[in-house]
């Protein structure tokens, strides 16, 4: 049986798949973030919405199945409050191993 339909904006991929990679410099002036003592978290918004690579990340990880939403997050501030403080340290110190393991030395 084949199914036939439309794509919705939300499934749709936004732009080349090369500007959603993350960089090493980009991942780790997240977590430089994440660290300070006092974390704003709109502040911290804005600097993942200017970079397609991180906020394609943490809307994927907030969007997760793993969450059990009934609604997509659309809004990365929203994804930063659903994921927390500790969860985006955990998923962007295993982001960040991963890119160090894959550059070349």
């Amino acid at each position: 049986m084949r199914m036939t339909g439309r794509i919705d904006d939300a499934h749709r991929q936004q732009g080349p798949h090369l500007l959603r990679r993350v960089s090493q410099e980009d991942l780790q002036a997240v977590v430089a973030r994440l660290l300070e003592r006092d974390v704003d978290l709109r502040e911290l918004a804005n600097l993942i919405d200017t970079r397609p690579g991180l906020q394609a990340f943490v809307m994927t990880a907030a969007n997760s199945v793993g969450n059990g939403l009934e609604h997509r997050v659309r809004d990365v501030h929203h994804a930063i409050v659903l994921l927390g403080i500790r969860r985006m340290l955990k998923l962007f110190d295993s982001q960040l191993d991963e890119t160090n393991r894959w550059s070349p030395a």
